[in-house]
């Protein structure tokens, strides 16, 4: 809660809870929720307030303590403010981690989408850099992609509805795993023909599958008898 300028101020609560009282009682209250806010306790010591304050009478600030704040080892709280503050804390702190955790995602994409270009695949996302405008539609879609996303990029359009629908089922960071593997898996397999369906692709979590840099397409499968179903052969030949 350090550093914290503001909190939310719900007014019919405070106007219902100061109701009766005199207009400095309620300005000292303020300027006390505000300390509070400011130093997460106020400090047991009235002269000190006083002064902060401006040299308001101690025994009116030992009133509104003593009416509207709770007490303990570090100093005076009110109870509702400490909650409200508790909140906006948890509430920054994981909107923190969620920026960070977003920002590590682009990094990744684009240090894996310049490795691409470095081996010499021109997959569709390399094509848009010409612009930064088009470099952050690229980056939007790996991290918030659509269905149809994925099905302009897979680029082997077979059985769509089916394909949707799976789709629909995955998670978002499996959808943004996805997007991250397939340029890999086409500078892979870039015969076309020798990819599999979308739907396969989907329903087999190809894009957990470890890749080499060749063309080795037996790379893109877990073992023999997974290549072979995808051949539609036997492992013997037959």
């Amino acid at each position: 809660m350090d550093n914290l300028k503001y909190f939310p101020f719900y007014y019919a609560r405070f106007s219902d809870g100061v109701r009766g009282y005199d207009m400095e009682f309620v300005g000292i209250y303020i300027m006390l929720l505000c300390r509070q806010a400011e130093l997460n306790r106020i400090p047991d010591d009235l002269k000190k307030l006083s002064r902060w304050m401006g040299g308001i009478n101690t025994a009116k600030i030992a009133q509104v303590l003593r009416d509207k704040f709770l007490r303990d080892d570090c100093g005076f709280y009110n109870e509702v403010l400490d909650e409200v503050l508790v909140e906006i804390a948890s509430k920054s702190e994981s909107a923190r981690k969620s920026v960070n955790a977003r920002w590590e995602r682009i990094r990744t994409y684009n240090e894996r989408i310049e490795n691409v270009s470095k081996n010499g695949y021109e997959s569709d996302t390399n094509k848009v850099k010409e612009s930064k405008v088009n470099k952050k539609k690229e980056i939007d879609i790996a991290l918030f992609p659509s269905f149809d996303d994925f099905w302009e990029m897979y680029d082997k359009k077979k059985d769509r509805r089916d394909c949707e629908k799976k789709w629909a089922k995955l998670t978002q960071s499996e959808k943004e795993a996805i997007m991250l593997y397939i340029p890999l898996y086409h500078k892979s397999e870039p015969d076309i023909k020798f990819r599999r369906y979308p739907t396969t692709f989907l329903n087999k979590r190809t894009w957990e599958n470890e890749i080499e840099e060749n063309n080795n397409h037996q790379k893109l499968f877990k073992d023999e008898s997974e290549l072979a179903d995808f051949l539609n052969v036997r492992p013997d030949g037959k």
